[in-house]
């Protein structure tokens, strides 16, 4: 993602720089403070940190990986395809996502010269295998935190994506949705067998949220929205904040969010309320 926060240390946040996509911003009491933090030449499209050792996080470059171990105040490259080149400030997210349990396993979506592919690391980034998730952009990829071998990818072109091997092997799970866009995916941090994903046709018109209580099996639930884009937790655990956004002159901008809260098991969620601005 390119907003995450600090599992371990109250009001700390990191983002990737909306106005330069080669800084990191580190943000603490809860926002107050602002550390910039430059990396290198490389756009930054995505960000994950160590839930059980949270001063370790990895950064998703268009062909690198970079990784820190002080809570960003130094970043060291840890894997690098340098045929790739350098890219373009294109507003992409990618997943990125360390497990929940073990700080030296982590799945980072970057490039290489074949295109779009997931590398995974078992040593703490000292090492790195493609997986068998490539071709396609994974937009968000989230572990099973009950069930750390499980892992779910949201991509852009191929759909949801599970994996029951911590990420080496994939298999697609699309039963029920009208597209193999993919924006975003979460799942129910009561219940691991519900996911919520936002999918969409095309980048701004609108999207929709369905949901899915089989672990992926079927997509049985419709949450309309318009412009969704981002699912991220809400202040309830039966609740999500999802963010939408408009094109207005030419320029994404975001103008709201809705939360949307959910009932219990076998009935559709619902929108409780809006704001924008």
């Amino acid at each position: 993602m390119n907003l995450i926060s600090d599992p371990l240390r109250s009001g700390v946040l990191y983002s990737v720089a909306h106005d330069n996509m080669y800084d990191i911003v580190r943000y603490s009491r809860g926002g107050l403070t602002r550390t910039l933090q430059y990396i290198g030449l490389d756009v930054i499209f995505g960000l994950g940190i160590a839930p059980t050792s949270s001063t370790s996080l990895y950064a998703s470059g268009i062909s690198t990986i970079w990784k820190t171990i002080d809570s960003g105040d130094s970043w060291i490259p840890v894997w690098t395809a340098p045929e790739v080149g350098h890219a373009t400030k294109n507003g992409y997210q990618v997943g990125v996502v360390v497990h929940p349990i073990n700080p030296e396993i982590a799945l980072v979506t970057t490039k290489n010269k074949n295109g779009w592919v997931v590398m995974k690391t078992i040593d703490g980034g000292a090492s790195w295998t493609a997986t068998a998730l490539t071709g396609t952009q994974a937009t968000e990829i989230v572990f099973d935190t009950t069930t750390p071998n499980i892992v779910y990818a949201a991509t852009w072109g191929g759909g949801i994506k599970k994996s029951h091997d911590t990420g080496d092997t994939w298999v697609t799970t699309t039963v029920g949705l009208p597209s193999q866009i993919a924006r975003s995916i979460v799942i129910d941090p009561n219940d691991s067998s519900r996911l919520y994903a936002v999918i969409g046709d095309s980048l701004f018109p609108g999207r929709d949220v369905y949901t899915s209580e089989d672990g992926g099996v079927k997509v049985p639930f419709l949450v309309p929205v318009r412009r969704g884009l981002l699912l991220g937790p809400g202040a309830s655990p039966f609740s999500l904040v999802l963010s939408f956004w408009a094109s207005r002159k030419r320029k994404n901008r975001s103008i709201g969010a809705q939360v949307i809260s959910f009932q219990r098991r076998g009935q559709p969620p619902r929108i409780d309320k809006a704001a924008g601005h």
